[in-house]
């Protein structure tokens, strides 16, 4: 699942004493406009930037064209109810099960350290299908493109190389 992220600054200028009734006004119109294109989304507030992230369900099997046409069209959407851009990034959702498998593998081994072969043996499986569980169920969203400028003012989507982004978020079930 991708989700599209989207900080964004409100084209309305208005008095303090208004900012209520614009961020009614803007969350009105993305609620009436992005879900006709199939996008399930959440909106928050900081100070004057909207974070409004778009959720695309799909898969990238069939290449990224798909999911940046949906992201290029929330970008779009998001221009015509009165945003401007302020930056944006697609980001993908992975479980983080082999990680945390092989973090509670290696603390298995770690506790029985002095131990006989065989408690080894069996603390370093028993940590690794516990971290394995728990990794299940934890989420760790990675930027995969990110909206850049190029020399010519035109914002385009860049790919984020795999390996060099820090995670967006961290999620747990709810």
């Amino acid at each position: 699942m991708a989700r599209v992220r989207i900080a964004a600054r409100s084209n309305l200028r208005s008095p303090y004493w208004t900012e209520d009734q614009v961020r009614h006004h803007h969350e009105r119109l993305l609620n009436a406009h992005l879900p006709r294109y199939g996008l399930r989304h959440e909106i928050s507030w900081a100070d004057d930037v909207a974070s409004i992230i778009a959720i695309c369900e799909g898969d990238r099997s069939a290449g990224d064209d798909p999911m940046l046409a949906v992201a290029n069209t929330a970008l779009q959407l998001v221009q015509q109810v009165g945003f401007g851009i302020v930056a944006a990034t697609i980001t993908e959702t992975f479980r983080t099960w082999a990680v945390t498998a092989a973090g509670g593998a290696a603390t298995g081994l770690r506790l029985t350290k002095g131990a006989r072969g065989e408690l080894q043996l069996l603390g370093f499986v028993a940590g690794g299908m516990i971290g394995g569980v728990v990794g299940h169920f934890v989420k760790v969203e990675l930027p995969i493109y990110r909206l850049a400028a190029d020399p010519y003012g035109q914002w385009m989507w860049a790919a984020v190389p795999p390996g060099t982004a820090a995670p967006m978020g961290l999620s747990l079930p709810s």
